[in-house]
């Protein structure tokens, strides 16, 4: 999931510039939608980013 690409969005998040500051609307949107609980998706959003980009 990224939060800092050029691009704007567009739907709900249309006209907010994409910053690291909307890394929590990235866990809490799709979970909002998957009914995920936060937790859990931020957990496994971690692990993938340590995956990625060697254990962070």
């Amino acid at each position: 999931m990224e939060t800092d690409e050029l691009r704007s969005f567009k739907g709900p998040f249309a006209g907010i510039k994409t910053t690291p500051e909307l890394l929590r609307d990235v866990i809490t949107t799709p979970a909002g939608i998957t009914e995920e609980k936060e937790a859990e998706l931020e957990a496994w959003t971690q692990k993938n980013a340590g995956w990625m980009y060697g254990g962070l």
